[in-house]
């Protein structure tokens, strides 16, 4: 089967990677396996493998022999549909009597002298905002001061960089293109500062007007040929949007736009697997260009004595939501190594670069797992959009759920040898993979539309088989996999008799789906956000 070899080959490399990293014990031949066995899965066959089970409909509770059920009957005035759904359910979620916060609840509750049930959608949100705050005094606290810290000490050795390369004319643009890359953070951050080589005046002030304006576009940075760029994702979001009229606001917003910079802004190590719509494709030039700037910032680590500030920053993030999903200054080490690279005008020789491409080409952290930049695909091509292998500083972080939301989309589905054109994914798909197998039902006319059986099966198939190391990594992931406790459990029997019921579990849904709502949004700078696949028009019958 030739559709998606390419895709298939790098997902293999990057899973094993990922479990070999955390220890997992994982046969790579036997994922290999269930692919083959089941493509082309219906919706019925998904259901079968991951069965949600029976449910009580009806339990006919008598509600007026609860304690204190008359205390809250006359305190909230409860409807005759709503002590319906108690005496069939034995509880209710009325949004007849929402409040804007769990606080106002619970302190409405203590004035009222009322019973009080904590529930989980209570304890969750508290972690939200506990998890926020923690991660926002830590960014003022440690990562923004050592941030400028590292800006200023590559900056400042830039004319040791000039020194090094400038008696070699081909080496000029990328010494450029790297003060472009460190000047426009430093502005960002409201440095005092201007470009190192005059010449970059003009094309700094345009990619700070890109950032302003906040809209995806066409340019050509770091390159010959233009590249698409998502600028919209330089909007502040979150707590780092400041609010001039809070006297206790901090301004972080500056330290937003230069992460995402560092997060998003790819130098390519090799071209993309995609088609050309709005751009030709990126050249060997081009590439062999932006390769080059990643090894002369990799250097200019080393005359500035900074990587210590890298990896403190680096661990941090890390240690909070996970690993990049990208090539790292660690990787690039490791490169120049087995490829017996001294400096980074070894690669102006072009069996050199097709040497660093193909060593790179059989390394696991080449490839990126999460497609969240702007590419196209061809619904007639039977190749899958293929993220180029490309170096970031702080590159966002591989989160499973967004590898969830990103494998269920267009160019992701192939059904009987077609690409579906899936636009958006649902947040029951990252439930489902999760192991949620009740959210499945909610999903019937999706996935009975859209044919991504296939896809589901085999993320729930990856995820059932992490291990506790990988759910341990971070904190990002323990949040996860402690929303995967609120799953419905296979035995029921000895639960109370409401906890047994449909509208239970469904119920318990909405405090998974909120949290991992709130984990996303806390996390919105670090954590890689999928991509569909832009789909180019096509007329096979014109």
């Amino acid at each position: 089967m030739r559709e998606n070899i390419s895709y298939i080959r790098i997902i293999l490399l990057s899973i094993f990677f990922i479990y070999s990293t955390s220890a997992q014990v994982f046969n790579i031949d036997d994922y290999q396996d269930f692919l083959s066995q089941h493509q082309n899965m219906s919706t019925e066959d998904l259901l079968s493998m991951h069965p949600a089970g029976n449910f009580l409909d009806n339990i006919s509770t008598n509600y007026e022999d609860a304690l204190y059920f008359d205390s809250i009957d006359i305190k909230y005035n409860l409807t005759e549909f709503e002590k319906s759904l108690i005496s069939k359910h034995g509880f209710v979620v009325s949004e007849r009597l929402n409040k804007i916060s769990f606080g106002q609840a619970i302190l409405e509750i203590f004035n009222n002298d009322l019973p009080v049930f904590v529930s989980t959608d209570a304890i969750l949100h508290a972690l939200h905002i506990s998890y926020d705050r923690i991660l926002q005094d830590m960014e003022i606290g440690l990562l923004e001061p050592k941030l400028i810290d590292l800006l200023n000490g590559l900056r400042n050795s830039m004319p040791q960089l000039h020194n090094r390369y400038s008696s070699i004319p081909e080496m000029m643009t990328m010494l450029r293109d790297v003060d472009v890359y460190l000047t426009v953070p430093l502005i960002l951050m409201q440095q005092t500062t201007s470009p190192y080589y005059t010449e970059n005046t003009d094309l700094v002030n345009d990619v700070l007007s890109w950032i302003e304006a906040e809209e995806a576009d066409t340019n050509t940075l770091f390159s010959s040929n233009c590249r698409s760029y998502d600028w919209s994702q330089f909007k502040p979001r979150g707590h780092y949007v400041y609010d001039p009229n809070d006297p206790n606001a901090q301004n972080q917003e500056p330290y937003f736009k230069t992460m995402m910079w560092f997060g998003r802004i790819e130098l390519y190590l090799t071209k993309s697997v995609s088609d050309s719509m709005v751009c030709p494709a990126q050249t060997f030039e081009d590439v062999q260009r932006q390769a080059i700037d990643a090894m002369l910032i990799d250097e200019l680590y080393d005359l500035a004595a900074v990587e210590p500030l890298h990896q403190e920053i680096d661990n941090v993030i890390k240690f909070f939501v996970g690993e990049s999903d990208n090539v790292t200054l660690e990787n690039l080490d490791y490169l120049k190594q087995a490829v017996s690279l001294d400096s980074a005008s070894q690669l102006l020789d072009s069996l050199k670069m097709v040497e660093f491409q193909d060593t790179l080409s059989n390394q696991a952290f080449a490839y990126q797992l999460i497609l969240s930049q702007i590419l196209y695909s061809d619904p007639m091509n039977p190749d899958s959009i293929v993220p180029a292998s490309a170096f970031l500083m702080f590159g966002q972080r591989f989160v499973i759920d967004s590898y969830v939301t990103g494998s269920v989309v267009f160019d992701r589905i192939t059904y009987m040898g077609n690409k579906i054109c899936r636009l958006f994914p649902s947040t029951l798909d990252v439930l489902f993979s999760l192991g949620n197998s009740a959210s499945a039902q909610l999903l019937i006319d999706e996935l009975n539309e859209y044919h991504y059986s296939s896809n589901l099966a085999a993320l729930r198939y990856l995820i059932d088989h992490y291990n506790p190391a990988f759910w341990g990594s971070s904190i990002y992931n323990y949040w996860l996999n402690s929303l995967r406790k609120l799953n419905p459990l296979e035995d029921r029997n000895d639960l109370p008799q409401f906890m047994q019921t449909a509208a239970f579990w469904q119920q318990k849904m909405n405090p998974q789906l909120a949290s991992c709502t709130e984990l996303r949004h806390d996390n919105l700078l670090y954590a890689k956000q999928s991509y569909t696949g832009g789909t180019i028009c096509s007329y096979p019958y014109s």
